[in-house]
């Protein structure tokens, strides 16, 4: 990710993201759902990126504190990896993944969503996610 407090220049890390049509695409298939347990408000439902409204001073501002080209990358990988792993070790992830059966959490940063849209979108690929109506 790049840093919140950089010592090189904005530009520096700007050209460090990701095309916004590669985050377009992880988020495809995805839902983010914000709820804190004791709010007593239904949950908000964002299912694309630019949905998303984040307000935490460790969000970033779009350029800082934001996950790089690199970091979307590293976490496809890990996700493919993962899959073949668990779709290898005694069938524990079947060759197809139900949409229903994935719920995963992570705090509500918009570099960590962008975290787990990435892997997800190589251990449970779009074709498979995009098929559960909603």
């Amino acid at each position: 990710r790049t840093p919140i407090t950089p010592v090189l220049p904005r530009t520096f890390w700007a050209a460090k993201l990701p095309a916004r049509k590669d985050v377009a695409a992880i988020a495809e298939g995805t839902r983010v759902q914000r709820s804190t347990a004791d709010d007593g408000v239904d949950p908000v439902e964002h299912t694309s990126y630019a949905e998303q409204v984040f307000t935490s001073f460790a969000a970033g501002d779009g350029v800082l504190g934001t996950l790089t080209a690199r970091g979307l990358s590293e976490m496809r990988s890990v996700g493919s990896a993962l899959r073949e792993e668990l779709v290898r070790s005694d069938g524990l992830l079947g060759a197809r993944v139900e949409p229903a059966a994935l719920r995963v959490f992570s705090t509500d940063i918009p570099r960590t969503i962008q975290s787990v849209q990435a892997l997800l979108s190589t251990l449970a690929p779009p074709l498979e996610r995009s098929t559960s109506s909603g």
